[in-house]
């Protein structure tokens, strides 16, 4: 069987013109430059090269990677093209919305790119983190972006921040996506970060330690519990088929015996832990089994 080589570069690196209360590149340097032509051309070139299947999939993230200017996207699909060699290229994006205008929706339609769109809900919801460095509110402009790429039919996903004050609005959040946004496919990460001061000694599921004390911000196990269970029983209602929610679908697909999209790592059988395929947990783990207590996992693939 084929195997999809999928790959994520961050050229903007964590260069960003919001500045979301959340975000874990706020204390990074913004003064980095975007990637240059000839580590973008070594890049698609080796990547290509180097993938055994014949389809190609390329993850364009940030920061805010429209930073980077719509030529240098103009150049990596020219460059994409110039390396095929007979295989077929996705693009795929992860945006906040902000820069996205009529050109950037039309170039997206034409070239077949599948936009990530970063959402938290409604305008009181999304407006209470996600703002400019300047403070100023971003929910109309992200809105527009989506009518955007609706109006040029570009697929799309809504990706959704839930935290301490949204948590409590699930049922809300599912509505305004689904029906108001019309997303057909959703995602939701919970936003989880422990003090700065304590992030060293919390690294561990050890039972000995005390649970890390997080950022304001973060989601409870009990929020995020209830905001995923008004999610559930909204959308196995009505939605069940049309909707596709990622956390719902990589169950039910691993139970099917399909791999998953997240790795399941156990420390003692009663404690369960998500993180993604790409890296380490980024301080950012949820302890599901018991849901009582939060614990860090600083494992990597």
């Amino acid at each position: 069987m084929s195997i999809v080589f999928n790959t994520v570069a961050k050229p903007s690196g964590s260069l960003c013109n919001l500045s979301c209360k959340y975000c874990f590149y706020l204390d990074k340097p913004r003064g980095q430059r975007v990637m240059s032509d000839d580590v973008l051309e070594m890049y698609i070139r080796r990547v290509i090269d180097d993938t055994p299947s014949s389809e190609v999939s390329f993850c364009w993230q940030g920061g805010e990677p429209t930073l980077c200017g719509l030529s240098f996207y103009q150049k990596v699909v020219r460059l994409q093209q110039r390396y095929a060699n007979g295989k077929t290229i996705y693009n795929s994006l992860q945006t906040n919305g902000v820069l996205i205008n009529e050109e950037w929706a039309a170039f997206f339609a034409q070239h077949q790119f599948l936009i990530g769109i970063s959402i938290d809900g409604p305008q009181v919801v999304h407006d209470n983190y996600r703002r400019t460095p300047s403070g100023r509110a971003s929910f109309s402009r992200v809105v527009n972006a989506i009518r955007l790429l609706q109006a040029n039919d570009v697929e799309f996903n809504t990706l959704t921040v839930v935290n301490d004050a949204s948590c409590r609005h699930g049922n809300a959040i599912y509505h305004f996506l689904t029906q108001e946004l019309e997303s057909k496919h959703l995602q939701f990460i919970p936003i989880v970060e422990p003090l700065a001061q304590k992030a060293q000694r919390s690294l561990t599921l050890s039972d000995n330690e005390d649970s890390p004390s997080l950022m304001p911000f973060s989601v409870t196990p009990e929020g995020w519990g209830a905001f995923m269970c008004d999610v559930f029983d909204q959308w196995i209602r009505h939605d069940v088929g049309r909707i596709f929610v990622q956390l719902f679908d990589t169950y039910l697909a691993s139970g099917w015996g399909s791999p998953p999209r997240f790795v399941r790592c156990s420390r003692p059988a009663d404690k369960v832990c998500w993180w993604s395929r790409m890296a380490t947990c980024l301080a950012a783990t949820i302890l599901f089994f018991p849901p009582i207590n939060w614990a860090i996992c600083s494992n990597t693939l």
